[in-house]
């Protein structure tokens, strides 16, 4: 879905550019200009399909924010093919590293073009406003807290450090220097934004495609926010909503006669399936090309990210995700997600998949006695041998398997208070970082620290 911004939106968008000495509040000389010229809700909702944009970039989540959820857990390593992802993998980044940096850069980009889409005032106030606004809010939340999951201490021994929470955008040429809010602080103003966004959103304003933002987004969001901020019980109620919805569908492989169907694998090559909750949307306009996720995951002239030695070996002969995976000479790599290495793949953000096993999660927490049915849901779907049991371990390895190179592995072993333990061949991959590691946060970047007295660098950097 190609996204149209007026001439002047887009060049206020591009506006909200920083430069390397004022990363959070950028200097806008042309500010006053750009508030005239947000009239209508459409213009709103320009913002809005901007900070989309900047949500692409294989920066953020178009190929580094999911690869660093994979590489630094037991699921992945960088073989250092084209010299990305080594410190990442190894847990060598300094407070002078640039993937920080620019992780840092186009999340705090995106939080700024949709600080405008909120703060913008217009004559019109109709629901539709208030909807677009409320979807502003949802996704500010979901950067957030992608930023928290980077930089806070929240698994770090000691750690009481969150981010800076910025809710406004500044013209004039004001710089803000803010400081980081606390860790509780933080997560308070996510479920702020997430419960503002809950009373604005209505669903009759809803788009009718998974590459914006709706109300069933939002609840499946919340299902895993609270999942992260121990709170199985809210969990439950936002996963058994999407699930209620029956707006999606959980893509299910059959044996018809010695043929095993292709729909989870034909889910993944086709973008805006019904498997997907939300989902961003490339086209081959805005196509990553070769900094796409597919050149850095397959056996190309990057190819960098290698499965793990163990991930493989999950997998039952008859489980339809081992076929997502190639084997050569002791390399194993997912191949079948994401598999267009022009990068017109859309990112799948949150899926349907993800949703039940929240679900199962938060049923096993509250020790509900339901646990089990929803946790088997997903291996039946794939072929593969169903559990005897609902227990933690049990929903983890399920979401180690059907999540698998998607981003979650990393935060799903630190939220439930694991560290990182990867056993690989090759010795000088193991890794060892123990729950409670500085090395579990990242650096605050050394052009933010410069520019910003006010705040305070990370444990160990």
């Amino acid at each position: 879905m190609k996204k149209y911004i007026s001439k002047l939106l887009f060049l206020g968008i591009g506006a909200v550019m920083f430069s390397c000495s004022d990363f959070l509040e950028p200097t806008i000389e042309q500010g006053k200009e750009l508030s005239v010229a947000i009239k209508t809700p459409e213009d709103i909702r320009g913002l809005i399909l901007g900070a989309y944009d900047h949500m692409n970039n294989d920066e953020y989540y178009g190929r580094d924010f999911v690869v660093y959820g994979e590489v630094q857990s037991d699921n992945a390593l960088s073989n250092g093919n084209s010299g990305r992802f080594i410190s990442a993998g190894l847990f060598r980044f300094t407070y002078r590293s640039s993937d920080p940096a620019t992780a840092w850069y186009n999340m705090y980009e995106t939080i700024s073009a949709l600080n405008l889409a909120i703060q913008s005032e217009i004559e019109d106030n109709s629901e539709y406003t208030v909807h677009l606004k409320g979807q502003a809010k949802a996704l500010r939340a979901l950067v957030y807290m992608d930023i928290l999951r980077l930089f806070g201490q929240q698994y770090v021994s000691g750690g009481t450090l969150g981010i800076p929470y910025v809710t406004e955008y500044v013209y004039g040429g004001v710089i803000s220097k803010p400081a980081r809010n606390t860790l509780q602080e933080t997560w308070d103003m996510i479920e702020k934004d997430l419960k503002d966004a809950e009373e604005q959103m209505k669903p009759e304003y809803d788009e009718d495609n998974i590459n914006t933002f709706t109300t069933h987004a939002l609840n499946a969001f919340m299902s895993r926010f609270y999942l992260y901020v121990n709170n199985p019980e809210m969990a439950k109620i936002y996963a058994k909503r999407v699930i209620d919805s029956k707006a999606f569908q959980l893509v299910t492989d059959v044996m018809n006669g010695d043929v095993t169907t292709k729909n989870l694998e034909e889910a993944w090559a086709k973008n805006g399936h019904k498997s997907n909750v939300f989902e961003l949307a490339f086209t081959s306009t805005d196509r990553t090309g070769s900094a796409s996720i597919a050149r850095i995951f397959q056996a190309t002239n990057y190819g960098d990210i290698e499965v793990a030695n163990g991930l493989y070996e999950l997998y039952e002969d008859s489980d339809v995700r081992k076929k997502f995976f190639t084997t050569n000479k002791k390399v194993q790599r997912i191949v079948k997600k994401y598999p267009d290495q022009l990068g017109t793949d859309n990112i799948r953000v949150i899926r349907y998949a993800e949703v039940i096993l929240n679900y199962a999660e938060a049923l096993v927490k509250t020790q509900d006695p339901m646990a089990l049915e929803y946790l088997n849901m997903i291996p039946e779907a794939r072929m593969a041998s169903k559990y005897t049991e609902a227990t933690l371990e049990n929903v983890l390895l399920e979401r180690r398997k059907e999540l698998a190179m998607e981003g979650h592995r990393k935060w799903d072993l630190l939220r439930n208070g694991y560290g990182v333990d990867r056993v690989d061949d090759d010795e000088a991959n193991n890794m060892n970082v123990p729950f409670g590691d500085g090395r579990h946060a990242f650096p605050i970047p050394f052009t933010e620290l410069n520019a910003n007295p006010d705040i305070v660098q990370n444990k160990d950097y």
